[in-house]
């Protein structure tokens, strides 16, 4: 089991540092690997790597195989209650369905993200899923949309950052999301 969890976490880490191609590369043989986990984690695994794929699929391939991939991501989710990844599934298939010109089923499926990590708690989460919807919605035009999810993702980083050591917070700062959350949200203007 440690090692497929390890393998599930390598594709998510290059996901994350934006090597989507070494993502690619090894999937096939962290699905190899999935299929040797025993009881639950072999649908729990499986749930991280379907997900994973519908973002490699976004990322690298074309706006149908990531809708498709996506759906997928998330009736695996809904199937095993697991709503953490059902919520980013919704988030690329969101995005997919809007390169797809379905806008206002992508955007429905980015503001069914932004309700499920509301019900998971965790503020990373909770913010990503905001910046998705704000990055969209402001492609689409749909600026006052864009303009109040971004200021909530941004209210969200400042409370968590508020709760890190200093040199945690300046980490934080630097994330490219965090730096994208906060270039976009206007300064308030005081009140005459």
């Amino acid at each position: 089991m440690p090692l497929q969890f390890a393998g599930s976490d390598l594709i998510w880490t290059q996901l994350l540092a934006g090597d989507v191609g070494g993502a690619q590369a090894d999937l096939p043989a962290r699905w190899e690997s999935a299929q040797h986990a025993t009881a639950w984690t072999t649908w729990l695994i499986a749930g991280r790597l379907a997900t994973a794929r519908a973002e490699i699929a976004f990322e690298a391939e074309t706006p149908e195989s990531a809708a498709e991939w996506a759906q997928r991501a998330v009736e695996v989710a809904r199937r095993t209650s697991r709503r953490k990844y059902e919520g980013r599934s919704l988030v690329t298939l969101g995005r997919a369905l809007v390169r797809l010109g379905r806008r206002d089923e992508g955007l429905e499926a980015l503001r069914s993200a932004v309700r499920i990590a509301d019900e998971l708690v965790g503020p990373v989460g909770r913010w990503s899923a905001r910046a998705a919807l704000g990055r969209v919605a402001q492609e689409l035009g749909r600026d006052d949309e864009a303009a109040s999810v971004y200021t909530e993702a941004a209210r969200l980083v400042d409370e968590f950052s508020g709760t890190l050591a200093p040199q945690r917070a300046a980490t934080l700062a630097r994330a490219p999301e965090v730096t994208e959350i906060r270039s976009l949200v206007k300064p308030s203007t005081p009140a005459a």
